[in-house]
């Protein structure tokens, strides 16, 4: 197996990839729906988000072509968003 570091690196480098390019789609709306309506929207997602899983897993089939390994990065992505608005790096002024 590769280097630990190296592949987490790979993950996130994905992760990273992918959240910035659905945050431009959907104009910044994780940060606003988390303004409005504060932690619940993070719980609401992240609930979405498990409960896609557990149907992927118990039917071992993808759902509207997403796969688990989309779900899970899915899941990073949005616990990466949740952390930055909590260290409050990056805040919608509006």
């Amino acid at each position: 197996m590769k280097d630990l570091e190296q592949e987490l690196r790979r993950v996130a480098d994905d992760v990273i990839k992918l959240v910035a390019e659905k945050n431009a789609q959907y104009g910044d709306a994780y940060f606003k729906l988390r303004d409005e309506w504060n932690t619940q929207s993070f719980c609401v997602r992240i609930g979405d988000k498990y409960y896609r899983l557990v149907n992927l897993v118990k039917s071992g089939q993808h759902i509207m072509d997403e796969s688990i390994e989309d779900t899970i990065k899915d899941i990073i992505g949005y616990c990466m968003l949740e952390l930055i608005y909590r260290e409050s790096t990056y805040r919608i002024k509006g």
